[in-house]
């Protein structure tokens, strides 16, 4: 595949900044040429890869590496694409929404640079994984957990700013950021919060500071480029109770939500829940040739065998209880009288305490106990071939009726474009998404362009029924924004403002959430 230069940019000024790029980080890290930009590549795209192709790659070992690059990047005009490890999957991976960028990789900076047992906090650089921040707990005897999404070999950081996820009561990723250190377009040193007091004792412990907040304005941006970042952890708790409720019918997951929506309000469920029907359950069990070899999607009557084969329900909820012993078990207690309310639904709790909390091999919680795994990687493996996969992700209100009205609009749209309906409800207290995994054979070119065109379609009438997502793949990220226009596109005109005014040679992300800068904007 030829490569292709960023917009704008000619080839003689692009193969300066690479042999500036070369001076400031050595020629080792900055990669050009097909046979070097594969892993830049986004491995589960529906469709073209080169409409999100990079044209080169530089990896810098330092803060001082960073700013170098992003000063030659505004002198030369080169845009950059900004990643932690790019492991973002189903949303892009490591590419850019632009073809043609350089991928500024952090993943060489990769120290863990504090935790604070006392208090509670790690700061953190962007290369820092979920195993590696875990195993630097393991080896220091630490009592906190870190919240890991799955899979969880991922960036801490990246995780965090792309306001992902895990099931664990600090998994709001998002929320636990508490103070950055930021490189702005011109190369400046920024740091955010208390992190402004030249010695501050409170950076990672207070979120505020004084005037403007500006952490959350770094998440799911392109307004800078994140070099640390403090991350609130959970202390260890005395017990946990993994609980699992099954739920029989389709018709059940109004009462489910309902049932659960005060659980979490209240506190009583302090995890955060997931709940998966029956293709969601059964995705990691196998691939579909296994249940069902026919093209479309898998009928109703196959469900029902799963279902029994399994032993599973329809919907199968699954969250965790934390704290002290005699908490757990009366909320536990609580749980389950909510559930009992539900005809047909069988709940179960496994209370864990002591070593075993942490010890998988004695009957450990796993990453509900803070450790990170890999088995989400599995799903691409469902149609064979080369595994395709994208997430449409709307929130919604954690309400049945809100809930069965996001259900039934995706499984209608995912079914008539001929995909396996696999959603997941995860209730964040109060709101709720639904991720769809959308998992198809990338080597199926009609199969690929039928995603395509049902994944566009799932934007339009989600937005028109009051549900955005929350995050996108790469390829969606306009569309998506064009949802958020309240008030003729207040909200977009403000953005384009900050990005101008922190970005004007418009060098950092481009089209990165829909944000794009004035050289760019059409």
């Amino acid at each position: 595949m030829a490569r292709v230069l960023p917009k704008g940019v000619s080839a003689r000024t692009f193969e300066t900044a690479l042999s500036r790029f070369r001076r400031v980080v050595g020629a080792a890290w900055v990669f050009s040429g097909e046979e070097h930009m594969a892993p830049y590549d986004d491995q589960f795209a529906p469709g073209n890869a080169s409409a999100h192709a990079p044209a080169a790659a530089v990896g810098p070992a330092s803060v001082e590496e960073v700013q170098g690059i992003v000063r030659i990047a505004a002198e030369t005009g080169v845009p950059l694409w900004t990643v932690s490890t790019g492991r973002n999957l189903a949303y892009g991976g490591s590419a850019p929404v632009m073809p043609g960028c350089v991928v500024l990789d952090l993943r060489r900076l990769n120290r863990v640079l504090e935790v604070n047992e006392d208090l509670g906090y790690a700061l953190v650089e962007p290369g820092v994984t979920f195993f590696e921040l875990h195993n630097h707990l393991l080896r220091t005897g630490s009592r906190l957990w870190i919240s890991s999404p799955a899979p969880g070999w991922g960036s801490v950081m990246g995780n965090a700013l792309e306001r992902g996820f895990g099931g664990m009561p600090y998994g709001d990723h998002a929320a636990q950021i508490c103070g950055m250190e930021v490189v702005l377009a011109d190369g400046t040193l920024l740091r955010t919060g208390m992190g402004a007091v030249p010695g501050a004792k409170t950076w990672q412990l207070h979120k505020g500071g004084f005037g403007p907040s500006w952490d959350q304005a770094f998440t799911q941006s392109n307004f800078g480029v994140v070099t640390k970042i403090g991350m609130w952890l959970m202390p260890r708790p005395q017990a946990l109770a993994s609980c699992r409720v099954n739920f029989e019918r389709e018709e059940d997951l109004a009462a489910a939500v309902d049932g659960l929506a005060p659980l979490r309000v209240e506190g009583v469920v302090n995890g955060i829940p997931n709940m998966r029907n029956v293709l969601g359950s059964a995705i990691a069990q196998g691939r579909r040739t296994d249940w069902y070899g026919k093209p479309g999607p898998i009928p109703n009557e196959v469900l029902e065998t799963i279902k029994r084969r399994q032993n599973i329900g329809w919907w199968n909820m699954s969250f965790g209880i934390y704290g002290k012993s005699d908490v757990v078990a009366a909320n536990v207690g609580h749980a389950r009288a909510a559930f009992a309310k539900v005809p047909g639904a069988k709940f179960d709790a496994q209370v864990i305490e002591g070593d075993a909390l942490v010890r998988p091999d004695r009957g450990g919680a796993g990453s509900r106990a803070g450790i990170p795994g890999l088995a989400g990687l599995r799903v691409a493996d469902w149609r064979g071939g080369k595994g395709g996969h994208i997430d449409f992700s709307p929130l919604l209100p954690p309400r049945g009726e809100d809930a069965v009205r996001i259900h039934t609009l995706s499984r209608r749209i995912i079914e008539e474009g001929g995909q396996d309906y696999m959603g997941t409800f995860y209730n964040f207290g109060r709101s709720m998404a639904l991720i769809c995994a959308i998992v198809f054979d990338a080597d199926n070119a009609a199969e690929t362009a039928r995603v395509r065109t049902l994944f566009s379609k799932l934007i339009k009438e989600g937005g028109e029924a009051g549900y955005g997502e929350y995050r996108t793949h790469i390829t969606y990220m306009d569309e998506v924004a064009d949802l958020y226009r309240w008030n003729d596109d207040a909200l977009g005109r403000f953005n384009e403002k900050i990005k101008d005014a922190l970005d004007p040679k418009g060098i950092l992300s481009p089209g990165k959430q829909g944000v794009w800068p004035k050289r760019y904007r059409t």
